[in-house]
């Protein structure tokens, strides 16, 4: 199978002529570190987010069928978040040689993962081709 990984987003391309995906672009903040400054953008997320409630007798149905068109009840629910980390564009270097040694930390809630230990050296355009799922409850 033959695949291509391009260096910019696939709409910014000429011979996709506009092409959008499904995903939408979330802009990520630094966050404030004073009372006074204002958030800085340093980067986007770009995702797709559904929720789907899963039940035992429905949980093999094709993941459209199970797709929620309704507010969820208060009740207690487990989740499962599936996230997909591919690569990234134009981190900011952390080095004196001008690059990073990037890596994954995610954190839900009490949920954190850390993966130092596989960081990628000396890149601000890292591939990670990762796929993490985190389990917790929602009260």
């Amino acid at each position: 199978m033959f695949s291509k990984i391009y260096p910019c987003s696939l709409e910014s391309l000429e011979i996709f002529q506009g092409f959008t995906d499904f995903c939408r672009t979330f802009e990520l903040y630094r966050g404030k570190t004073k009372l006074d400054e204002e958030n800085e953008i340093v980067g986007e997320f770009k995702g797709f987010f559904r929720v789907y409630h899963l039940t035992d007798d429905n949980t093999n149905l094709p993941a459209i069928a199970n797709q929620s068109t309704s507010f969820p009840s208060s009740q207690v629910e487990e989740c499962l978040i599936r996230i997909y980390v591919i690569r990234a564009f134009d981190l900011q270097p952390k080095d004196s040689n001008g690059k990073s040694d990037p890596y994954i930390e995610i954190q839900l809630g009490k949920t954190k993962i850390d993966n130092r230990d596989e960081r990628i050296p000396n890149t601000t355009d890292p591939i990670f081709g990762k796929f993490v799922k985190i389990c917790f409850v929602i009260r």
